[in-house]
């Protein structure tokens, strides 16, 4: 599993493009398809509805709601870890703030606009994340057969337990590709 707070612009910028094979597009496809957890807060929320109803868009009502319910209702809340960096356009800062209280996680922020955020490891681009669902994608094909069955890796924590005990699932229980399955 891959945490990512999403940059609004990556939401926009997936939206616009007429490229169905686009990083963008492939970010999207993946948080949609639960391959990438999204790290919210409510204000980023906020922007998220904010910025995607604004009329001179014109985007499909259908994508834009799919997108905001997939992130409210499979996103992980977090609060802001503070930082002492300074920010171009101080809006940014909760994205990078909820980020860096993910860092435990393994959390990116996934934006198209890397100058808007301080250098670090956990700025990335589209292009970058869409490598890095690649190579998730690799080793989750990395799999162990016992007892009868194929053990896969949880969603949340990356374990190949079953049952409970998983500390970042909101049902604390540990969720497999495969549970649905059984």
């Amino acid at each position: 599993m891959i945490f990512a707070v999403i940059d609004t612009n990556v939401f926009v910028s997936a939206l616009l493009t007429k490229h169905r094979d686009s990083a963008t597009v492939k970010v999207v496809e993946a948080v949609l398809g639960g391959r990438i957890t999204a790290l919210k807060s409510p204000e980023i929320v906020n922007e998220y509805h904010a910025v995607l109803a604004r009329p001179h868009f014109h985007f499909p009502e259908g994508a834009v709601e799919r997108i905001l319910a997939t992130v409210e209702a499979d996103g992980l809340d977090f609060s802001a870890q503070s930082s002492a960096e300074e920010f171009p356009d101080e809006s940014d800062r909760i994205f990078f703030e909820v980020a860096l209280a993910g860092a435990t996680l393994g959390t990116k922020l996934v934006t198209g606009n890397l100058k808007h955020y301080p250098a670090s490891p956990i700025v990335v681009t589209p292009s970058q994340m869409v490598a890095l669902l690649i190579q998730s994608s690799s080793d989750s094909d990395e799999r162990s057969i016992g007892g009868g069955h194929m053990s896969t890796k949880c969603r949340c924590c990356g374990s190949t337990s079953y049952g409970s005990g998983c500390i970042h699932s909101p049902t604390r229980k540990h969720e497999h590709r495969d549970d649905e399955k059984r």
